[in-house]
Parts: C-alpha cells; sequence; structure tokens
C-alpha cells in the first residue's frame, strides 16, 4: 500500500507541481486526529498522513484530498489562507485532481 500511495504522490507532483517537496506517511493517525482518514500539515514541506489499514480506494482518494490542501496552500503563496478548510478554490484543485487520476493516473500492476 506504502509502494502505490507513494507512486500516486510522485504522479500528483509531476501533474500538479509545487513549489517545495511533499511528505507522506502511512501509519496510526495522532490521538486528536484518530478519527479522520488523513491530514495534512502545511509546514515546509508539507507533511499528508494517511491512516494505516484502510482500502487502497479510500487511502487513494484521501491523499488526492489532502494533497489538493497542499496545491490551495501553495497557490497562496503558503500564507496563512485558511488552506484546511474546503471552500469553493478547494474543490475546484480536488475535482481536477480526481478527474486528471481518472483519466490518466498512474496504473498498478
Amino acid at each position: 500500500m506504502r509502494d502505490r500511495l507513494h507512486e500516486v504522490l510522485a504522479w500528483l507532483v509531476e501533474e500538479f507541481p509545487v513549489s517545495t517537496r511533499v511528505r507522506l506517511r502511512v501509519e496510526r493517525m495522532p490521538k486528536e486526529f484518530a478519527d479522520c482518514e488523513g491530514m495534512v500539515w502545511l509546514e515546509r514541506p508539507p507533511l499528508i498522513r494517511i491512516r494505516k489499514g484502510m482500502s487502497r480506494s479510500t487511502s487513494v482518494y484521501t491523499l488526492l484530498h489532502e494533497y489538493a490542501h497542499v496545491l490551495v496552500a501553495d497557490r497562496a503563496g503558503w500564507r496563512e489562507t485558511g488552506a484546511h478548510d474546503h471552500s469553493d478554490a478547494f474543490y475546484r484543485l480536488l475535482g481536477r485532481t480526481e478527474r486528471a487520476f481518472a483519466d490518466r493516473g498512474p496504473t498498478h500492476g
């Protein structure tokens, strides 16, 4: 699973580049986020955490979701922007990443 998620992250960075590297961990979520499927910490470099033990499709969707938050922050110049919010800009970027992934995302054999 980790290999697949790193493959998807590499594809995301190539298709939707950002100005900094993006870290990814698949692990147990911190206690205060135990009910979350994923979270992103928007420090530089940002850290995306995906809860381990989820299905492959849920894990990939969660990565796409969290990466959209990174895109919002990057496009705002990493200023405090409400990049954790689920704003219209966030959903536009999430839609673009989901559509691109469905149309031309990395295959896994």
